[in-house]
């Protein structure tokens, strides 16, 4: 057994480690900051909070840095409302209503410098999306297919905001059956 696969079997066969719902049994005097009444409820007051953190010089200053580094708005946004979470100092509903305000003021500071920046990561459909569309997928299309695809007769596009009722065909009228004559 390598030592890692050792260090793994020591860890795992340990008994020094919590019990699944362990932390749901904590007596009430050694609560998490999480666990007790936010201290900032109000969406405006946590705002000038989180503005006046953004205007302290250490935070501002490395605030900046890791946007000129290229860090995108909304990580560093997640990074304070988190703290702010942990801490005790909101409540989970009140960090998802503030992260875009957040986003916001970060963007305005960012701008007042001249700075270049990035609010949000692109997900994986996005990059795919815009491989699509740059023609980065073509690249790998073999040639057989892609003169098929030229020479393909497509069918022609209709509008949407085309009234539908004129492609369709006139249904012959059916004299009425003995039956509903009644």
């Amino acid at each position: 057994m390598s030592e890692l696969d050792q260090d793994f079997y020591k860890i795992g066969t340990s008994f020094r480690r919590p019990t699944a719902g362990e932390s749901l049994t904590r007596s009430p005097e050694n609560q998490y900051a999480w666990e007790q009444p936010p201290v900032i409820t109000d969406p405006i007051e946590a705002s000038r909070f989180f503005f006046s953190k953004l205007l302290e010089p250490q935070v501002y200053n490395s605030v900046l840095d890791s946007v000129e580094e290229g860090t995108p708005l909304m990580d560093i946004a997640q990074v304070f409302m988190y703290q702010a979470f942990t801490e005790g100092l909101i409540n989970p509903d009140l960090m998802m209503t503030l992260v875009e305000q957040v986003v916001y003021m970060i963007a305005a500071l960012a701008e007042r410098q001249g700075l270049d920046f990035i609010i949000q990561r692109d997900d994986e459909e996005d990059i795919e999306e815009e491989m699509m569309t740059t023609g980065q997928f073509t690249e790998n299309i073999p040639e057989e297919i892609t003169e098929q695809l030229e020479e393909a007769e497509l069918p022609e596009r209709t509008s949407l905001l085309e009234d539908p009722r004129q492609d369709v065909p006139e249904v012959e009228q059916q004299p009425p059956s003995l039956l509903g004559a009644r």
